[in-house]
């Protein structure tokens, strides 16, 4: 063997160590990805449920607030103002996060469509309704633009399972 021959073989062996050095780092990548996407899972999920705290605080003033159809919120006391309007801000604005996760890929589809559900519930609720007639421009246009733009879902609202407890 001449020493072209060796140094085709060694240029042969190189590539290959190349090669499976990308195959290793596409597993390394893709299972960084999963393991990220489950934390952000798990946080997006905990975050929320700390935002329940504030409902729990008033419930009272959670379900009028939801029922209100003005902007005004006569129904609603000053501190029960306060409580559904900090409320509604927490929530909005956490699913306005996922939103963006969703968008730069961070979530993946099958996790945003199921909190999009969520969103687009409270969204469609009267009160909601009237409080982002009153604090849309502190979101983001995108974000705006796709609750402006979206349809109720076909989940039962809260404010239609409290008004079946009252009629009740």
């Amino acid at each position: 063997m001449t020493i072209q021959d060796w140094a085709n073989i060694g240029e042969i062996v190189g590539a290959a160590g190349v090669i499976a050095s990308l195959v290793f780092v596409g597993f390394q990548v893709r299972s960084s990805t999963k393991t990220t996407r489950l934390h952000m899972h798990e946080q997006v999920t905990q975050t929320f449920m700390s935002f329940l705290s504030s409902v729990l605080t008033d419930p009272e003033a959670f379900s009028e607030g939801l029922r209100s159809k003005s902007a005004e919120f006569e129904n609603l006391t000053e501190r029960q103002k306060f409580i559904f309007f900090a409320t509604m801000l927490g929530f909005f604005k956490h699913f306005e996060m996922m939103y963006a996760q969703y968008e730069h890929g961070v979530m993946n589809k099958e996790t945003w469509n199921a909190w999009s559900e969520h969103a687009r519930m409270y969204f469609h609720q009267p009160g909601a309704q009237a409080w982002w007639s009153l604090r849309k421009s502190t979101f983001v246009p995108r974000f705006q633009a796709y609750l402006e733009n979206s349809e109720a879902p076909q989940m039962r609202s809260f404010v239609d399972l409290i008004g079946e407890k009252k009629a009740t």
